[in-house]
């Protein structure tokens, strides 16, 4: 468990899990990385699972000024991190408020990073066989 510091100073909560392709996610309001945690077995067999928490939220610290606390502080910082972890390309993606992250990385470094293909994220949460619960998106993710 790691944080980097971002170009305006604010220190930003981390996580890496396995190696292969990066794939980053992000989640929604209201939640934190810990969301993720059921994933994290099946998606780092595969990839370098990356998740973070954005500035204002959980471990990630949260500036004084309100104003540095906005959706488009969180795209830079997004970027930051990826600077950060020396990655030129990752697939990003995110439930609910986590899929604006994504798109909006691709509106600020076209080329740059790349987004995933179009998963679905609203569905519920469904049980596995093993009774934990999994997003459909992380077991589409994992095959």
């Amino acid at each position: 468990m790691a944080h980097f510091k971002t170009s305006d100073g604010v220190r930003i909560y981390f996580e890496e899990h396995g190696k292969g392709e990066p794939l980053l996610l992000a989640y929604g309001i209201g939640g934190n990385a810990g969301m993720w945690q059921p994933n994290i077995g099946p998606l780092s067999a595969r990839h370098r699972l990356i998740l973070w928490e954005p500035r204002g939220h959980a471990r990630s610290e949260s500036p004084e000024d309100p104003a540095k606390v906005t959706f488009g502080h969180w795209v830079l910082d997004l970027l930051g991190l990826l600077d950060y972890l020396g990655l030129e390309r990752a697939v990003v993606g995110g439930l609910s408020l986590g899929r604006r992250h994504r798109h909006a990385l691709r509106a600020e470094a076209p080329g740059a990073r790349e987004g995933p293909r179009r998963r679905r994220t609203h569905r519920p949460p469904r049980a596995s066989r093993s009774g934990s619960t999994t997003w459909s998106c992380a077991r589409r993710a994992s095959r």
